[in-house]
């Protein structure tokens, strides 16, 4: 990994099978049902947060387990590690954090998935938020859009982009 070159992490979705073995020992194998890469590089002049871009670059789910979710909680790991990686990773003091997850070339598949993905992950932050601010509007009503500055913020502490 250059300093400026970034780098690569892939992430691996298993599937456990218990197996009992005729002495009733339990016996665990896993298989492969998808994975995602994610290539990391560093965005000094991106505004107005300088620091790392994560972008999904291939993802994909076995058909076998293919409509049981898993390509969503593989892209929900997918935030949780970009949330959790300057705690675990970087030095505060550097200012490495990430700042943004975007996805290379998304298919229309994927672009619902992310859609639904990021929808599922502002309600709940809506819901964490609803007693720290007041009143905080049903987003989950027909009637809600109101657009204000808040987006922006959000959207920032979500990693969400256009």
């Amino acid at each position: 990994s250059d300093d400026d070159g970034g780098f690569w992490t892939v992430m691996y979705l298993f599937r456990k099978h218990d197996d009992k073995s005729p002495d009733n020992m339990k016996s665990s194998r896993y298989s492969l049902a998808g994975y995602i890469t994610l290539f990391h590089f560093h965005a000094p002049f991106r505004k107005p947060n300088p620091g790392i871009i994560v972008r999904v670059c291939q993802a994909l789910i076995l058909p076998t387990y293919q409509r049981a979710g898993h390509g969503s909680d593989l892209l929900l790991s997918v935030h949780e590690y970009a949330d959790r990686y300057l705690e675990d990773f970087a030095s505060p003091s550097t200012g490495m954090d990430i700042v943004e997850v975007n996805v290379e070339d998304p298919a229309p598949g994927f672009v619902a998935l992310r859609d639904s993905v990021d929808y599922k992950r502002f309600v709940s932050l809506s819901e964490s938020m609803r007693g720290t601010i007041g009143e905080f509007p049903d987003v989950t009503s027909k009637d809600y859009f109101q657009p204000s500055h808040d987006v922006l913020s959000i959207s920032s502490l979500l990693k969400i982009t256009k």
